[in-house]
């Protein structure tokens, strides 16, 4: 999992979950079954996006071989295993998987059953388990009655022009002149122009490097899932890396929707940039942790909205009026 990016809870939340699970490991009698699965959770509503603690349970007689639980049990949820316990009696054993489930789908979210199959030591027929469906409601991460598609800027609110007193007006043709005719008397050339050094341009080598890393993956073509996977994880990084480092945000130890609710509830940052940058951690989060990676029109898309959140969070806070006061 990539630094920030719908990152892991912090280690007290984890900690806790593999203290609570160790004191159950002492609970009821083993289940009397050959080979049996069950999922367990403590609600059946979640939040989108947001980790909430489930439990993997399967028992098998003690001549029986389990294989090994596969890789993507429970799809379309991404789990995170924190914790696993394990008991025995004088016929069965016990193991306990202790999760940290997270679903990236809103509404009713129904969840293929889990699947454990073993074999006898000796050899013989190979026996499966199936635990029931869960159904989780999933609740959006949006306020009510917001719209699940970003706000796009709308037509640009110029200032209204200012009437300005006749002797104001005055006053400013006769400095202009005092500065004119002070200039001559000097007859001294103006200075040449230079341009900005990095020192007084916020965030220009932050910039610059963020830049340099979406031209190598605008070039990059993978060609599996994992590449895919590992592209999206490239692409969050360098986005966060570029706010932590450009603008001193602790863009990497937190999860992706901690970080767009910061940015969201400060002046520092426009929306819009924020909605874009919105789609593009929500996009690597579903590759990373629901196993939905883009296809190549995805990543370009998602490539355009990375290069105009780079460019419009640099104007924003080195030219804009809301920048200019986030900096004082």
């Amino acid at each position: 999992m990539s630094r920030g990016a719908c990152a892991a809870p912090g280690p007290a939340l984890a900690a806790a979950l593999a203290v609570l699970g160790a004191c159950r490991a002492e609970g009821p009698p083993i289940q009397a079954e050959d080979l049996a699965v069950r999922v367990e959770v403590g609600a059946h509503e979640v939040e989108f996006g947001r980790a909430f603690e489930l439990r993997l349970v399967r028992v098998w007689r003690r001549e029986l071989v389990p294989e090994p639980w596969p890789e993507r049990a429970l799809a379309p949820l991404a789990l995170e295993v924190v914790a696993t316990h394990r008991r025995e009696d004088a016929d069965r054993i016990e193991e306990t998987r202790v999760c940290l489930a997270r679903a990236f789908a809103a509404g009713t979210l129904t969840v293929a059953p889990a699947t454990v199959s073993a074999a006898p030591r000796g050899g013989g027929a190979r026996r499966t388990a199936r635990s029931e469906p869960l159904v989780l409601q999933v609740a959006s991460a949006l306020p009510a009655g917001a719209s699940p598609e970003p706000e796009l800027p709308g037509d640009l609110l110029l200032p209204r022009p200012r009437r300005w007193p006749w002797w104001l007006a005055g006053c400013a043709v006769a400095l202009g002149g005092a500065a004119l005719l002070f200039a001559r008397a000097r007859r001294r050339p103006p200075p040449p122009a230079t341009s900005p050094t990095p020192a007084q341009e916020p965030g220009r080598d932050a910039r610059s490097r963020a830049r340099a890393r979406l031209v190598r993956l605008r070039a990059a073509a993978p060609g599996d899932a994992a590449a895919v996977v590992a592209f999206c994880v490239e692409l969050g990084d360098l986005l966060r890396e570029y706010l932590a480092e450009g603008f001193a945000l602790p863009a990497l130890e937190r999860t992706s929707e901690e970080l767009l609710a910061a940015l969201a509830a400060t002046p520092r940052f426009a929306p819009e940039p924020v909605a874009r940058l919105r789609q593009v951690l929500l996009g690597c989060d579903l590759a990373k942790f629901a196993h939905r990676p883009p296809d190549a029109a995805g990543r370009a898309r998602l490539l355009d909205l990375a290069e105009r959140v780079v460019e419009e969070v640099h104007e924003e806070r080195a030219g804009s009026p809301r920048g200019a006061e986030a900096g004082a």
